[in-house]
């Protein structure tokens, strides 16, 4: 996700307190770098919004999930590092719903996913369905056996 122009905060200028000393005050500019350290702990706080609203949408049978083996544990959503990924059922109405919740999201945060980036796969989902889905949310159609962080994922794990 990334953050648009008129999502970012701001202010005129501030000044820090170091040695029980101010400094001389400084202009503040849009935005965080990349790799800048609080840009992790923004996202989490960002993402805790986008949380409460994936679980109340599940709640509310918006979003319908998959549910493990025992039925005990249902999966909608995970988050990690500064990347998110959506876990429901395949369908056209969970589609649907999923992009106007992220609409939604949008409108409230200002942070917009960026649909080029995402990678849409299914397991045990026909190749035609699942390029419905691509096409339905302009992303890419991805594949198993990626790299995620240097591991790769989908590969059998007990080699090595």
């Amino acid at each position: 996700m990334e953050v648009l122009d008129d999502g970012a905060l701001f202010n005129e200028s501030s000044a820090m307190v170091v040695n029980d000393s101010p400094t001389k005050d400084f202009g503040l500019e849009r935005g965080l770098r990349q790799g800048d350290p609080l840009s992790t702990f923004l996202f989490i706080i960002a993402m805790e919004a986008l949380n409460v609203m994936m679980t109340k949408a599940v709640n509310l049978c918006i979003f319908n999930t998959i549910s493990l083996p025992n039925g005990i544990l249902m999966i909608s959503h995970l988050f990690y590092a500064d990347d998110v990924m959506f876990v429901g059922e395949p369908s056209i109405a969970n589609l649907k719903n999923l992009n106007r919740i992220l609409r939604v999201f949008y409108l409230v945060s200002r942070l917009k996913v960026n649909f080029p980036k995402v990678n849409c796969m299914g397991v045990a989902i026909d190749e035609e369905d699942l390029l419905l889905a691509v096409d339905m949310i302009h992303c890419k159609m991805g594949k198993f056996l990626l790299e995620y962080l240097g591991w790769v994922i989908g590969a059998n794990m007990n080699k090595g």
